[in-house]
């Protein structure tokens, strides 16, 4: 196994797209059965991917190859590309579900003139919370993977 920062720089930043686009993917599973009002086309989210993408691969190519340690593992950056969407996702259906709890409370969504306010709401809260919820997710699994080869400050 190749353990070169070229070589993790190209690994982080090749995965970067590819996982968020899976995840963007996800997110329109789960949200298309909930958006009976609104429906959602399949590429609707493709392009927040892509940004997504391209800030999670800057981040973790940095944080693989920054300093003067070794440069990370494919290990370590295929774990931190996947706890970044794992973490995202979990965030999204925390956001759905409290939403959704608001919807039915009528502390949200009271004009709302829908068949579905609940499933207008999962689709409000997958909508903002991608583009809220992205920049922390990216930056949070940066610095964990920042953390994890450089010797804590004392």
């Amino acid at each position: 196994m190749i353990r070169s920062a070229r070589f993790a720089r190209l690994l982080a930043g090749a995965a970067g797209i590819p996982v968020a686009l899976v995840t963007s993917l996800v997110v329109f599973r789960l949200v298309r059965h909930f958006s009976v009002d609104m429906p959602i086309e399949p590429g609707e989210f493709s392009g927040w991917g892509v940004r997504w993408g391209l800030l999670l691969a800057i981040l973790l190519t940095s944080a693989a190859s920054w300093g003067e340690r070794r440069p990370a593992s494919p290990h370590q950056l295929l774990v931190s590309q996947g706890l970044a969407a794992l973490l995202l996702l979990a965030l999204l259906v925390l956001a759905a579900c409290l939403t959704t709890i608001a919807v039915n409370l009528g502390l949200l969504g009271q004009g709302w003139t829908l068949s579905s306010r609940s499933g207008m709401a999962v689709r409000l809260a997958a909508e903002i919370g991608l583009h809220w919820l992205g920049l922390p997710v990216a930056v949070g699994i940066g610095l964990r993977l920042l953390a994890l080869r450089r010797p804590a400050l004392r």
